[in-house]
């Protein structure tokens, strides 16, 4: 392929200026030829190459993630773009909330499902609890962006996330990795694989521990916030059946004990009348009541962002595990694959996020949660590969439970219930004490005390069976000619009970409820994709995608436990796939719009006989339109570029009374600019190997990490730098890496929490500080 001198300057300055995937491994296996290697991916279940995929989709082998020092599933997102992936304040830093353009999940209860799918090897994970796995060497990781309802399913609606271990290699090979860096980390891998009887049975085993010590002081509880202990394994036997058949089964299991992630009072507002009754029974009313509670007030703010003056719960704990089952048989011209697994999560975790020695919130909560899953697919080609196809069918059986002790403004109840008399009023103008039903609180036995007694323990069990059939073609009309159709019909059902009690109290509002519902939904696929030559393909696609419906897991009364029926979306999206400069270059692009439609919202409405209720319900619409473009550069065999740009313009179009947003509200998750730049320079050393040097840079625009805004808890527009020195020797065995990350010590924001008018506080979740490294590993 030729091109003129004015084209090769365009597209330089082109692919300076975007992005595109896995640049390290690739240019690094490619750079003694200079060309870019071709990525094969599984993105619509079928192996075949990235640039020939009509999807948005960004793809990263186990070496991307080790040139850029990625040792966790959320840290991707700083290369894809429109992905977030925000790691819980609340349920801790292995649980996170994913977006993508715009869409994910709001809540990590059992009752709400995930807006992003999650994939281990081909087996879904339902909850997004423990879903910010180590990464134990992995093959690649592919970002499908855009909702994937046809071969993916419920809950896929914003896209999906494919993790595919690598597996066991056919010569004997092991690998031992260490890291050392800032607050005493410690971290290890070990990886042995190969043959273990002959060449039809083979074995791999790799383990990893994470160790670090916090980031974040409590000196009032002497103890930090942020550290990191975990532990994982990884066992594949790779069994070749015969000529025509394939086993591969796979366990996987995983131990944290970890402090919770570091959170930062930012602002506590006395003007909330939660903490103005609090106030007033920790101060004037003190000596009446004779208990000693912490006047609640911006004492507690500290000028230091790392220094949190909170006392009370800081933990998580959770053991997950896995297995599954592979089978691959090639009948004729098909090929049926079988994927039976189980997975199995335990997790427990406590936060304190309110920054003072006042129990304004503590919460603890235990999760359980059981998953089995089979899918059964077939593919195949047809009148001489014209018509490429897969089809299947899927089944689900969930079973999750929680116990949720949650105590909030503990105290108020106590102090009310030792005051002598009805004393305090609860209504403007109102003179206390006075005859009842008048609501003056105070006073032993007054049953208006019961209103304040704000603690819950609350009990959920769930049980959820969902059943899909699945389809999609696609034919080529002529050789650059091709049309895609594809089809699932998926059922399912949510039994749910759940039952509550005031804390200090002891009063059981909800002794027991139980509720049942299903649905049943069509996702369809339609896509047009043209190839002017081998290096330049375009498509069109309309996509649906639905996420499932359920409970309202905060119920206050039995009225409340109502159930929410599912989000839809449907997706239009142009792309192009497309290489230049005699395959030293890559540019990915894709625009796109979504109709988003039945938004699940938290709803404040009333019954037919005027009693408030506050509900979660389909209570929004939205438009969301935008565009990525991904671009990947080798300019000399030394250097390469990589870089992603990516645009979103995301809106609400109506929304229901009730949800405290208008259609001028922010999307959660939806910055408007984001995207990266990378650079690597490569040194050979001759007989001593090779040296490389690497810088990242991630920008973010402005984002939100609650519907309503809550601006003490935004993150402004800001920008992260890594930087990484590497040396491996001749041989390819030996390595030593060094490296910064958040090189700036920029202070950041991944989540908050914002309940000013209500609890009277809006706490952020900080990023890690400025953390330097030390690696060092040997392959044989």
């Amino acid at each position: 392929m030729t091109h003129k001198k004015g084209q090769l300057l365009v597209y330089r300055v082109i692919a300076c200026l975007l992005v595109g995937p896995g640049a390290e491994s690739l240019a690094a296996d490619a750079s003694a030829g200079g060309l870019l290697e071709e990525v094969t991916v599984t993105a619509r279940k079928t192996a075949e190459s990235l640039q020939e995929t009509p999807i948005a989709v960004t793809a990263f082998t186990g070496a991307d993630l080790a040139a850029r020092g990625v040792a966790s599933l959320d840290e991707v997102a700083g290369f894809a773009p429109n992905v977030e992936f925000f790691a819980s304040g609340i349920s801790g830093s292995s649980s996170g909330q994913v977006y993508i353009r715009g869409v994910g999940q709001f809540d990590y209860l059992l009752t709400t499902d995930p807006g992003v799918g999650v994939y281990l090897d081909g087996v879904y994970l339902a909850r997004s609890l423990g879903n910010i796995l180590d990464l134990v060497d992995v093959e690649r990781i592919e970002v499908l962006r855009g909702p994937q309802g046809t071969l993916y399913g419920k809950n896929t609606i914003g896209g999906a996330i494919n993790i595919v271990a690598r597996k066991p290699a056919g010569q004997p090979e092991a690998d031992i990795g260490i890291r050392v860096g800032r607050h005493d980390r410690l971290d290890a891998t070990l990886m042995a694989s190969g043959p273990l009887l002959d060449e039809t049975l083979r074995a791999k085993i790799a383990l990893n521990t994470k160790n670090a010590n916090g980031f974040g002081d409590r000196p009032l509880a002497g103890d930090d916030a942020g550290d990191e202990e975990s532990h994982a394994a990884q066992l594949m036997l790779d069994w070749r059946l015969s000529d025509t058949a394939n086993l591969l089964l796979s366990a996987d299991y995983t131990r944290a004990d970890e402090t919770m992630s570091f959170h930062r009072i930012q602002v506590i507002n006395p003007q909330a009348p939660l903490v103005g009754l609090y106030n007033a029974l920790a101060g004037p009313l003190a000596p009446l009541h004779g208990l000693q509670l912490p006047v609640y007030d911006e004492r507690w703010l500290t000028d230091d962002a790392y220094t949190d003056l909170s006392t009370g719960s800081n933990f998580s704990e959770q053991t997950i595990w896995g297995a599954s089952a592979t089978l691959e048989w090639e009948i004729g011209d098909i090929s049926l694959k079988s994927i039976t697994a189980y997975r199995d999560l335990d997790m427990s975790f406590g936060t304190d996020p309110d920054g003072s020695p006042a129990v304004i919130i503590d919460q603890i909560d235990d999760n359980q949660q059981r998953q089995f899953s089979q899918e059964l697919q077939l593919s195949g080609n047809a009148f001489d590969t014209a018509l490429q196809w897969v089809a299947g069918v899927y089944y689900l059986r969930e079973k999750a439970d929680a116990v949720l002790n949650v105590r909030t403004y503990e105290g108020i109840f106590q102090a009310l219930e030792n005051l002598p008399a009805p004393l305090f009023p609860l209504a403007p103008g109102l003179q206390c004490p006075a005859p009842l039903p008048a609501p003056c609180a105070g006073g032993a036995g007054n049953p208006v005390n019961l209103a304040l007694d704000i603690g819950r323990l609350a009990t959920q069990d769930q049980e959820t069976e969902s059943y899909s059939l699945y389809g999609q073609a696609s034919y080529d009309l002529t050789p650059n000619l091709s049309v895609t159709y594809g089809l699932r019909f998926t059922d399912e059902s949510k039994d749910y009970s759940y039952s509550f009690s005031q804390l200090e109290s002891g009063v059981s509002v909800i002794p027991g409820s139980d509720r049942s519902e299903s649905w049943d939904d069509v996702s369809q696929r339609f896509g047009l994709e043209y190839r002017w030559h081998d290096d330049l393909m375009v498509y069109a696609s309309a996509a649906k995608g639905f996420k499932s419906g359920g409970f309202n897991g905060r119920a206050r009364s039995s009225n409340e436990i109502q159930p929410y029926e599912p989000e839809e979306l449907w997706a239009y999206e142009v792309g192009v796939k497309s290489e230049w400069l005699d395959r030293r270059l890559r540019i990915n692009g894709a625009a796109f719009f979504n109709d988003y439609t039945d938004m699940q919202f938290t709803l404040t409405t009333a019954n037919d006989s005027g009693t408030q209720l506050v509900i979660v319900g389909n209570a929004a619409e939205a438009r969301v339109g935008g565009f990525e473009l991904e671009a990947l550069y080798l300019p000399t065999s030394r250097i390469t570029v990589s870089a992603t740009v990516a645009y979103l313009d995301a809106e609400y179009s109506n929304v229901a009374q009730g949800i405290g947003i208008t259609e001028e509200s922010k999307l959660i998750g939806a910055p408007e600019w984001s995207g990266s730049l990378g650079a690597e320079y490569r040194i050979p050393l001759q007989a001593h190997g090779a040296l490389s040097l690497r810088a990242d840079y991630m920008y973010r625009d402005k984002v939100y990490f609650d519907a309503i805004n809550t601006e003490s808890v935004a993150q402004g527009a800001y920008g992260l730098l890594n930087l990484r020195a590497s040396w491996i020797d001749s041989r390819d065995r030996w390595r030593l890496s060094a490296g910064l990350r958040n090189a700036t010590d920029k202070e950041y924001v991944v989540m908050g929490l914002g309940v000013l008018d209500s609890l009277g506080f809006s706490s952020a979740v900080l990023g890690r500080p400025r953390e330097w490294y030390l690696e060092a590993g040997y392959r044989f």
